[in-house]
C-alpha cells in the first residue's frame, strides 16, 4: 500500500531531541551573527566592485550606492526565503530529525552561499586576520556538507542507495579539512577545478534524487521531491552560467558592459533560483499542498504568459493606432481607447484557450472543469414546475406534495389512483428546461434507462413521457432520507453499519454492469436509504438517478453542455481524461470515495480549486483512512486504496468483490 505517513522517519526524543535542537541553534546563531556584523563590509566592498558603472551613475546624478543595494538586495531576498523557510520547519517539525537538519540545511546552505560570509575580504576590517579564513571556510563548509547530505537523504532520511553515506562521510571530512588545512581548501582551487568539483558532487546528488524518484520513492513521496529536483537543477545550472559569466566578461573591452553584465545576468542567475529553491524545500518538507504546487506553477505560467502576449498586443495596436490618428489633434486618446477596447475583447477569450490547453497539455484534463463550475450555480425557478402543480393534480395522481428539488427537476410525493395504499414520487423537469432539447433528452433518456432494470436496489419506474410540455418520470416512493443527509447527520459511520447499505449499493451496481449499464455519477446524494425497519441495518439502500448512465456498446451517451460526466468529488481519473472506453470501474472507483466518506466522515480529496480537485483525481494518493480513524484495520484501508486506484486494471474487477474484501475483517 502506498505510504501517505510522515515525510521523515524518525521522531526524536530523549536527550537525543535536546542535542540536535542545540546543535541547530548553534549553527543558527554562527550564520546570523556572521551574516549581520559582515554586512557593513559587504556595502563597502560592492560600492567598489563595478567602478565604471560607478562612474556612470554618478554622472548621471543618482545615488552613488544604488549598485550595493542593488546586490545586497539580490542576496537578502534569497537570504531570507531560506530564513523563513527555517524557521517555519522547526515551528512544525520540531520533533523530527529530518526536519530539523533540513532546517538547517536551509540556513547552512541558503544563508551562507546566498551572502557574503564566506567571503573572506568582507571580513578583513572585522575580525582579527588570524579568524578570518577559519570562519568564512567554516562557513562555506557548512553549505557544502549540509546541501550535499540532504540531496543523499530527501525525503525520508535514508541514504539511497546505502553506499552513498560514505560518499556523503568522505565529503564532509574533506570539507571540514579544508577549514584548518589550506591544500584541502577548493575554494584555493584553479577556476575550473573549482567549478568542477562542485559540478560533479552535485550532479552526483541531483542523480540520486532522480533515481529515488524513479524507482524507490512512493508517489506522495514522487510529489515531494519533484520540484525541489527541478529548484536544484536550476540551481545548479544557475549557479554554473553565473560562474562563468564571472569569469569571462572581464575580458569584454568595455569596463561598462563588464560592470553591467555582472549586475545583470550574474546576479539573477545566482540568486533567483535559490529563492525558488527555498519555496520548494519547504512546502515538500511540510507535505502542504503537494498536488496543488503542479496546478499554482502552471497557472502562473498561463496568466504570466497572457500577461506577456496581451501586453505585446495593446503595445502594438497602441503604435499602429497612433500612427494611424496621428493628423488628428486627439490621436492620442483615440488610439489609447480603441486599443483598451481591443484588450477587453481578447483577454478572456485568450485567458480560456491558454487555460485550455495548458490542462489539456500537461493533465490530459478533457472536461470543462469551469463550465462545472457555472452550472452547479444554476438553480430551479422559484415557482413550482408547473402551473398544474398549483392544483396538487398531475395527470390521473392527486394530492401533490413537494419533498425535493434538485439540480434538474422537482420531485413530488403523490397518491396512484390505483394503488391507494402505496404513494408513489413523480420527479417533473420544470418547463423552463423542457424547452431545453439537451435537457428534455437527458431526462427522458434516464427513464428509459430505468425502466428496463429490475432489482430491489434500484429505484422502480412506473410511468414516463411528456404532459403539457412538462417530462415526467412517476418512479416508486421511498419513506427516507438520501444517504448525503444522512452522513451529514451522523458524520460517518462504523464499518458495521456501512456494511448492509454498501452492499446493496454493489449489488445494484453489478447488476447495471452486467446489464450493459454503467452509471457514472455514484454519491450518496444518489443513494435513498428506504425505511423497511428499525435501525440502520434494516435501511434498504437504493440507487437512484442514471440520468448520465452509459450503455455500454451504445450511442453516445447524453451530458451537460460543458461536457461535464458526474460529479468532481466522485469523479473517476478517466471520465476527467473523457476516456471513450469507461466501463464498470469508473462506478467502483466513485464507490470507493463515497465509502471513504461513509467511514472517516470526510472526502478524500478536498481541494476547494476545481483544476487542483481533478489534479488530487488523477494523481494523488488517498490518505491513509486508518490514520484518520485508527479503529479501521489496515485491510480496509487497503481495500479503499485498490478502489481508488489511479488505473482502472488495479481496482476490483465488480463492487461486491470490494464489498467482500471490506466483510472479510467484519466476519473475523
Amino acid at each position: 500500500m502506498t505510504s501517505t505517513t510522515s515525510t521523515t522517519s524518525t521522531t526524536l526524543r530523549g536527550p537525543w531531541l535536546l542535542v540536535i535542537r542545540l546543535a541547530w541553534l548553534a549553527i543558527a546563531l554562527y550564520v546570523i551573527v556572521m551574516l549581520i556584523i559582515g554586512l557593513p563590509g559587504a556595502y563597502r566592498s560592492y560600492i567598489d566592485d563595478y567602478p565604471a558603472l560607478r562612474q556612470t551613475v554618478l554622472s548621471q546624478s543618482l545615488p552613488a550606492d544604488w549598485p550595493a543595494f542593488y546586490i545586497l538586495g539580490w542576496r537578502f531576498v534569497a537570504a531570507l526565503s531560506f530564513c523563513a523557510m527555517a524557521l517555519l520547519l522547526v515551528w512544525r517539525k520540531s520533533r523530527d530529525w529530518m526536519g530539523l537538519f533540513s532546517s538547517a540545511t536551509c540556513i547552512a546552505f541558503g544563508v551562507a552561499f546566498s551572502s557574503y560570509i564566506y567571503e573572506a575580504y568582507i571580513y578583513q576590517d572585522i575580525l582579527p586576520s588570524i579568524l578570518v579564513p577559519v570562519a568564512t571556510e567554516f562557513s562555506r563548509a557548512l553549505g557544502f556538507i549540509f546541501s550535499v547530505i540532504f540531496l543523499f537523504l530527501f525525503p525520508n532520511g535514508k541514504f539511497v542507495p546505502r553506499w552513498s553515506r560514505w560518499l556523503a562521510l568522505l565529503w564532509s571530512l574533506w570539507m571540514i579539512g579544508g577549514v584548518f588545512v589550506p591544500v584541502l581548501r577548493i575554494s584555493d582551487y584553479p577556476f575550473h577545478l573549482f567549478i568542477g568539483i562542485q559540478v560533479v558532487v552535485y550532479g552526483v546528488g541531483l542523480a540520486m534524487q532522480i533515481y529515488r524518484y524513479r524507482y524507490v520513492s512512493t508517489s506522495s513521496q514522487r510529489q515531494q521531491t519533484k520540484w525541489v529536483i527541478w529548484g536544484i537543477a536550476a540551481t545548479l545550472a544557475g549557479f554554473v552560467i553565473s560562474m562563468y559569466v564571472h569569469f569571462f566578461a572581464p575580458t569584454l573591452s568595455n569596463p561598462l558592459q563588464v560592470d553591467l553584465i555582472g549586475l545583470l545576468i550574474n546576479e539573477p542567475f545566482y540568486y533567483a533560483p535559490r529563492t525558488i529553491l527555498a519555496i520548494t524545500i519547504g512546502l515538500a518538507i511540510l507535505r502542504y499542498r503537494l498536488w496543488d504546487i503542479d496546478f499554482i506553477l502552471n497557472r502562473s505560467m498561463v496568466y504570466g504568459t497572457i500577461t506577456v502576449l496581451l501586453a505585446a498586443v495593446f503595445g502594438i495596436s497602441l503604435f499602429a493606432i497612433s500612427h494611424l490618428f496621428r493628423h488628428f489633434a486627439q490621436g492620442p486618446l483615440v488610439a489609447v481607447a480603441i486599443s483598451a477596447a481591443f484588450l477587453g475583447a481578447t483577454f478572456q477569450p485568450a485567458r480560456r484557450r491558454i487555460k485550455r490547453f495548458v490542462d489539456r497539455r500537461f493533465y490530459n484534463i478533457q472536461i470543462d472543469y469551469q463550465e462545472h463550475a457555472r452550472a452547479r450555480d444554476v438553480s430551479l425557478p422559484s415557482e413550482g414546475a408547473t402551473q398544474i402543480i398549483r392544483q396538487t393534480r398531475f395527470r390521473e395522481y392527486s394530492n401533490l406534495e413537494l419533498i425535493g428539488r434538485g439540480g434538474m427537476a422537482e420531485v413530488y410525493k403523490a397518491d396512484h389512483p390505483t394503488l391507494k395504499k402505496r404513494p408513489v414520487a413523480i420527479k417533473l423537469l420544470p418547463a423552463a428546461l423542457s424547452l431545453e432539447p439537451e435537457f428534455r433528452q437527458r431526462f427522458l433518456r434516464e427513464a428509459e434507462v430505468v425502466s428496463r432494470l429490475e432489482h430491489s436496489n434500484i429505484v422502480r419506474v412506473f410511468d414516463y413521457g411528456e404532459e403539457g410540455g412538462t417530462c415526467y418520470i412517476v418512479m416508486e416512493y421511498l419513506a427516507g432520507q438520501d444517504l448525503d443527509s444522512y452522513l451529514r447527520e451522523i458524520k460517518n459511520l462504523s464499518l458495521g453499519q456501512a456494511l448492509p447499505i454498501l452492499g446493496g449499493v454493489a449489488a445494484a451496481l453489478d447488476y447495471a454492469h452486467e446489464a450493459g449499464l454503467v452509471h457514472r455519477d455514484i454519491k450518496p446524494s444518489n443513494v435513498m436509504l428506504d425505511k423497511n425497519g428499525k435501525g440502520t441495518g434494516s435501511l434498504r439502500a437504493v440507487l437512484m438517478d442514471f440520468g448520465i448512465a452509459r450503455i455500454i456498446g451504445g450511442q453516445t451517451v447524453l451530458t451537460t453542455a460543458g461536457g461535464i460526466i458526474g460529479t468532481l468529488d466522485y469523479i473517476a481519473p478517466e471520465q476527467i481524461q473523457a476516456a471513450t472506453d469507461v466501463d464498470g470501474r469508473a462506478d467502483i472507483y466513485s464507490l470507493g470515495v463515497m465509502t471513504y466518506r461513509m467511514l472517516t466522515g470526510g472526502l478524500p480529496f478536498k481541494q476547494k480549486n476545481p483544476g487542483s480537485l481533478l489534479l488530487a483525481h488523477l494523481f494523488q494518493p488517498p490518505p491513509d483512512a486508518h490514520e484518520l480513524i485508527p479503529d479501521l484495520p489496515n485491510v480496509v484501508s487497503m481495500a479503499l486504496e485498490q478502489a481508488m486506484a489511479k488505473k482502472p486494471e488495479e481496482r476490483f474487477a465488480k463492487a461486491g468483490e470490494f464489498v467482500a474484501q471490506l466483510s472479510k475483517y467484519q466476519s473475523r
